[in-house]
């Protein structure tokens, strides 16, 4: 079973999910890295910079639909609009209902989103919106929170430490596991 985590950016996505890849010794895939792989990019940002959003968001998709595929039992972090690509919904939705993949919404607030971005580089955190990464949280929030619940499994509160996170996800996921066979 692939364990795929959502939620906004600074949710703790990439840090959670490579604690639980290293101490569960499976793969950890970053969606957005592979994605800016196939677009022959250095990172997301640079190929938004240079392909556009609708582009990123068709390689993100597609990019996706590899990574699960290709593995029986793997980690895989979604890029934070990842879920509102054309298709990616009904993909996502599909995986859960099959079993193939446990759907784990990690939710911080979005004064906490904000805390936690005011703390890294926004260069490589494009804006979505048109305005600073920091200034569109809140209402990005809005559009995503309920999607990003209808989608999950879990919804896991991200608001603690990496490692109290990791612990709750990474039984959530053995938990389901055990259910699934």
């Amino acid at each position: 079973m692939i364990l795929v985590l959502l939620g906004l950016r600074g949710s703790g996505k990439s840090a959670v999910g490579s604690a639980i890849a290293r101490r569960s010794g499976v793969p950890f895939l970053d969606l957005d890295m592979l994605t800016a792989v196939r677009l022959q990019a250095v990172d997301a940002a640079e190929a938004i910079a240079t392909r556009g959003w609708e582009a990123f968001r068709l390689a993100e998709c597609e990019a996706m639909a590899d990574a699960v595929l290709a593995h029986d039992r793997s980690v895989l972090s979604l890029g934070g609009g990842t879920p509102t690509a054309p298709g990616a919904s009904a993909r996502l939705t599909r995986w859960r209902d099959d079993r193939r993949a446990l759907l784990v919404y990690l939710h911080a607030s979005p004064d906490t989103l904000c805390e936690r971005l005011r703390g890294t580089d926004i260069k490589t955190r494009p804006a979505i919106l048109g305005v600073d990464a920091i200034g569109e949280v809140h209402e990005v929030y809005q559009q995503r929170d309920g999607l990003y619940r209808t989608l999950a499994h879990v919804v896991v509160d991200a608001e603690g430490p990496v490692a109290g996170v990791t612990l709750v996800v990474l039984e959530a996921w053995e938990a389901a596991e055990a259910r699934a066979t």
